[in-house]
C-alpha cells in the first residue's frame, strides 16, 4: 500500500524525489542511533595514550541512546542521514519517558559525542537539570526552556 502511495506521489513535480521511510516504531522498540560498529582493527595497532582513548570510545554502548520519535506539531531538521526532534525542555523529558528512556545527562552527551561523529552539533541539547548543552564543547549555552534543541534519550 506504502508503495503504491509513494509512486503516486512521484508523479507530481515537487514530489519526484520523495523516499519512503517507517515514521513510527512500536514503543517497546525506541528510535536509537544505528551506528556501525567502532573499528576494532585501529586499537590494535595503537599503543600507549592512544590505545586508551581508542578503548574509551569502544566502552560507550551507543545502543543505549536514542531519539524520541517525532510528533505532529515538533520541529525537525534532517542533519547527517537522520531526522531529529527539536523540543522545548518541558516536552523533552516527558517523550523520552514516553519512549521508555530518560533524558540524557551533561556526561551521557559527552561520552556519545566522543564516540561518534553522526551526532548533529549545529545546535545545542537538552541534558537533565533544563540545561542546553554543546555537544562539541560541554559547555552550557542556554538556560531558556523555551529554546526548540536537540533530544537525546537514554534507556533507563
Amino acid at each position: 500500500m506504502a508503495k503504491l502511495v509513494l509512486q503516486r506521489v512521484r508523479m507530481f513535480g515537487p514530489t519526484q524525489q520523495a523516499v519512503l521511510r517507517q515514521t513510527r516504531q512500536p514503543l517497546s522498540q525506541p528510535a536509537v542511533i544505528r551506528l556501525p560498529p567502532l573499528a576494532e582493527t585501529k586499537a590494535s595497532n595503537l599503543s600507549g595514550p592512544s590505545m586508551k582513548a581508542a578503548q574509551a570510545k569502544k566502552a560507550v554502548n551507543l545502543s543505549h541512546f536514542g531519539l524520541p520519535e517525532p510528533e505532529q506539531g515538533d520541529k525537525q531538521y534532517t542533519e547527517k542521514a537522520m531526522s531529529w526532534v527539536r523540543l522545548p525542555y518541558a516536552k523533552a523529558e516527558p517523550r523520552c519517558q514516553q519512549e521508555g528512556m530518560v533524558l540524557a545527562s551533561k556526561q551521557d552527551l559527552a561520552q556519545v559525542a566522543k564516540a561518534t561523529d553522526q551526532l548533529p552539533v549545529r545546535l545545542p541539547y537538552w541534558v537533565k537539570g533544563a540545561q542546553g548543552i554543546d555537544a562539541n564543547t560541554g559547555s552550557v549555552v542556554t538556560r531558556n526552556k523555551a529554546a526548540a534543541l536537540n533530544v537525546l534519550c537514554k534507556k533507563g
